[in-house]
């Protein structure tokens, strides 16, 4: 699994992402709702959950918030009392909550002072150790009052478990449409599943080939693109690529490398030791979306420049996990 994570974040276009599109529309969430509304009588337990109802309010605040996305706090809320009922509850679900508890990311602890049991979590972005998988959400806002999602993953195994999930919703009349779209190549695609990929390798792999600093800058950029601040993420990806650099220049020109941005740094070193256009690449478009940021002007970043900035500075520290090294003549084992 390794292999395709790397093979991805090096050049996600030409690997792809498994994508589909789900639909589960207001009328099949009314409906659960009165089932379990009815299941909760029955066995006289209180049912807390208000009826859904339908509300663009909160639907603008999440989208503006920045604020994790979830597909929809009334189906959360329905869902996790469906989890309390043991007898009755899908496997499918329960599974999907196992893992709503276990993905989740300290910044949604700001909007709400403490996680249920069973607590249901759609993260735009999440990851899962235990399949070594990833997966993407987008969520189609004006697609109010239903539920319509963009889902990518990073193989088949994350796409056929979330659709097992979104199925497995039980007694409602209108059911839950999943349409699988195969594997899709294009930008707006891999671009939403990158970060939560470049996640699964800083937490399973990178430990093993790149220091703790850059691992740390490459999480931060990742946190901020979870909290919506694209600029952030910017800089620390450009952090990391600098971090580096620095490291590569004082092993080549053997002094102390100086206080300076990527720019100046990758000339200094091209000068001593030509870099290999993989190298210069990811360089030259860390450098260009860097000088944005830094000197932001009136310029309005968005999630497409936060990725890019994340994708180059990843690609330039893959570049020295794999050949870097021997790029710069430090010996190894």
């Amino acid at each position: 699994m390794k292999n395709s994570v790397v093979g991805f974040l090096c050049n996600p276009f030409k690997t792809g992402a498994y994508c589909a599109r789900v639909i589960i529309s207001y009328q099949a969430i009314a409906e659960l709702w009165d089932f379990l509304s009815h299941k909760a009588k029955e066995k006289r337990k209180r049912f807390r959950v208000e009826k859904p109802e339908l509300d663009r309010e909160y639907f603008e605040f999440m989208r503006t918030s920045g604020a994790p996305e979830f597909l929809d706090k009334s189906l959360d809320d329905i869902l996790n009392f469906l989890v309390s009922l043991n007898d009755i509850c899908p496997k499918e679900i329960r599974k999907w909550s196992d893992y709503g508890n276990v993905v989740i990311y300290p910044e949604y602890f700001a909007y709400s002072a403490e996680k249920e049991e069973g607590f249901f979590f759609f993260a735009p972005q999440i990851y899962f150790k235990d399949i070594q998988d990833a997966m993407s959400i987008r969520i189609d806002y004006k697609a109010f009052p239903d539920v319509i999602a963009e889902i990518a993953s990073l193989s088949p195994k994350a796409l056929s478990m979330f659709k097992s999930f979104v199925t497995a919703m039980p007694c409602t009349k209108s059911k839950v449409i999943y349409l699988d779209e195969g594997k899709r190549h294009s930008k707006r695609f891999v671009f939403d599943l990158y970060p939560a990929v470049a996640a699964l390798w800083i937490d399973e792999f990178a430990p093993k080939n790149i220091s703790r600093d850059l691992i740390d800058y490459l999480n931060g950029a990742i946190d901020y693109i979870d909290k919506r601040e694209w600029q952030m993420s910017i800089i620390l990806s450009a952090f990391s690529v600098e971090t580096l650099l620095s490291d590569i220049y004082e092993e080549i020109l053997k002094e102390e490398a100086p206080s300076a941005p990527i720019g100046f740094l990758a000339k200094e070193i091209n000068e001593a030791k030509k870099f290999p256009p993989e190298a210069m690449k990811p360089l030259q478009a860390a450098n260009k979306i860097r000088k944005a940021a830094v000197h932001r002007g009136t310029i309005s970043f968005t999630q497409k420049e936060a990725i890019l900035g994340l994708m180059n500075a990843t690609q330039f520290v893959l570049w020295y996990s794999f050949a870097g090294k021997g790029f710069c003549n430090v010996e190894t084992k």
